[in-house]
C-alpha cells in the first residue's frame, strides 16, 4: 500500500470511527492491551528490585542508593548490578547463574522497551484490519521502534504475554538466588512466591 493509499485508509477510518475511540483500542484487543498494561508494571518491579540489589550490595542506604541509580536507564542498572554482583561471587556456578538470570533481564528488558515505545501497527491496510475478527489469529499488529544504524526492531503482538510472564519470573529468580549467594546481605525473611500457573 503507497503512503497516499494509507492516508487515505486512515482518513476514511477517522470518519467512520469517530474521534471517541482510542487509536489503541482500534488496533490492539483488549486482551493485547491488558498485557501491554502487566508489562508495564511488571517491569517497574524488576526496576526495583535491580535498584535494590544495586543498593545492598554497594553497602547504600535508602537515601544514597536512588542517588546513584535513579537516573540510570534500566541497562545501565543491570551493567551495575552485574559488575557489582560478580565482585561478590567466587563459586563458578553461582556466577553461571547470576549472569544467565541478567541476560534474562536484559533480553525481557529490550522487549518491554520496544512494547512500551514501539509504534504499534497493523501489518495490512489499516481499513482490512478494522475488518476483522480482534481475535483471529491472521491479525497482525506490531510495534516497531526505530534505530539509529540498524533497521527497525518489530515486536509481534502475540508475545508481549510472553514478555510480562519472563519479567516476572526472572524477577522472582534474581530474589531467590540473592538470597541463597548473599544470606549476609538479604535477610528479609518473605521467601518470593511464583504465580500459579492458571494466573499467568
Amino acid at each position: 500500500m503507497t503512503t497516499d493509499e494509507n492516508s487515505k485508509s486512515m482518513a476514511a477510518a477517522n470518519i467512520l470511527l469517530g474521534e471517541q475511540f482510542y487509536r489503541s483500542r482500534v488496533y490492539l484487543n483488549d486482551k493485547e492491551l491488558a498485557s501491554i498494561g502487566s508489562v508495564a508494571v511488571e517491569s517497574t518491579f524488576c526496576e526495583m528490585d535491580v535498584e535494590n540489589t544495586i543498593w545492598k550490595l554497594a553497602g547504600l542506604d535508602n537515601k544514597a542508593g536512588p542517588a546513584l541509580t535513579s537516573h540510570l536507564s534500566m541497562a545501565a542498572r543491570l551493567d551495575a548490578m552485574r559488575t557489582i554482583g560478580l565482585s561478590r561471587l567466587a563459586d563458578e556456578a553461582l556466577i553461571q547463574e547470576f549472569t544467565e538470570i541478567i541476560s534474562r533481564l536484559s533480553v525481557a528488558n529490550n522487549s518491554r522497551n520496544v512494547i512500551i515505545h514501539g509504534h504499534w501497527a497493523p501489518k495490512n491496510s489499516f481499513l482490512h484490519h478494522l475488518s476483522m475478527n480482534p481475535e483471529d489469529p491472521a491479525r497482525t499488529v506490531v510495534a516497531t521502534k526505530a534505530r539509529k544504524n540498524s533497521k527497525p526492531l518489530e515486536f509481534p503482538s502475540a508475545q508481549i504475554e510472553g514478555t510480562a510472564k519472563e519479567l516476572h519470573e526472572a524477577r522472582m529468580d534474581l530474589l531467590l538466588f540473592r538470597r541463597r549467594a548473599w544470606p549476609d546481605i538479604f535477610v528479609n525473611k518473605m521467601i518470593p512466591m511464583r504465580t500459579p500457573a492458571y494466573r499467568l
